[in-house]
């Protein structure tokens, strides 16, 4: 059974995965043009989540984020293909983690609000 235009539009602008888990539950009534497309469409979303979870403030606030960017880029980069069998460029770990520089900030303004009077004017230290 192959898919009608309908169903194959349906399919490819889903955003839903157990839309797409469910078409590929029945694989052998897909034909192998469809199964690319799908293919391309999952690996074109997984492109977006790893450029989301790259980004600054998201890999680097904590160690945990970091090992997910890393382990998103090493999922992309075995869903492209790769003759070459090399591995991808992972993220260093920062020296200082997004949320440690948070608490840093925190810290120093609740310091400033208490040495700031009630009319909101520095008092000497």
């Amino acid at each position: 059974m192959e898919l009608s235009k309908h169903e194959l539009q349906f399919l490819l602008n889903s955003s839903d995965v157990d839309v797409r888990r469910n078409f590929i539950r029945h694989d052998d009534e897909i034909s192998e043009s469809t199964k690319v497309k799908i293919y391309e469409k999952s690996i074109e979303s997984l492109k977006g989540l790893v450029d989301i979870q790259t980004s600054d403030g998201n890999w680097n606030y904590d160690p945990y984020m970091h090992g997910m960017a890393n382990g998103m880029i090493l999922a992309l980069h075995l869903f492209q293909e790769n003759e070459n069998g090399c591995l991808p460029d992972f993220l260093e770990a920062p020296k200082v983690w997004g949320c440690d520089k948070n608490e840093v900030h925190e810290i120093k303004q609740q310091q400033t609000q208490q040495n700031t009077c009630e009319c909101n004017c520095r008092m000497s230290d």
